[in-house]
């Protein structure tokens, strides 16, 4: 059985920008090396198969350039624990930071077991409020959902 924690937190966000933003970096650089060396135990390496960096960190405030030297470093850290190759340590998830996938093309070159981790929703703007226990056209459950998801979604991600 696998568990998935996140923690998220709405208004002024202290991570790479303003008065705290290095030292809450620094902080979770070092949670993540703590978290690793627990996670890289025998008993725990089969167990836990990826690691996410940072849920949904938004890039238009904290900048690129910065989000991506803090991922950078965390890659860096996690990998000197681990080592590299198939059996070494977990894959490594990199959130896109709410921006298109293709702004992270070629960041990481030869990077070992990194993915990029997106959150595509319909929460914010159009809102689709067709219950999704209906039918769709063509008969099948889930009402209109699959079909915009198909249409919105399959730009951002045909060919990843």
């Amino acid at each position: 059985m696998a568990s998935l924690f996140i923690l998220s937190r709405l208004g002024t966000i202290n991570f790479l920008a303003g008065n705290m933003g290095i030292a809450n970096a620094e902080r979770t650089l070092d949670y993540l090396r703590v978290l690793t060396q627990y996670i890289s135990q025998p008993q725990y390496r089969d167990v836990i198969v990826a690691i996410g960096l940072v849920n949904e960190p938004l890039v238009n405030g904290i900048g690129f350039d910065p989000l991506h030297s803090f991922n950078l470093r965390a890659y860096d850290i996690i990998r000197e624990i681990t080592g590299f190759g198939e059996g070494n340590g977990p894959y490594i998830f990199i959130q896109d930071g709410l921006r298109a996938a293709q702004s992270w093309e070629g960041m990481m070159p030869g990077a070992d077991r990194v993915g990029m981790d997106a959150h595509a929703y319909f929460a914010f703007g159009d809102i689709n409020t067709s219950p999704m226990v209906a039918l769709a056209e063509d008969g099948l459950p889930g009402g209109t959902w699959p079909a915009q998801a198909c249409r919105v979604w399959t730009p951002e991600f045909n060919g990843r």
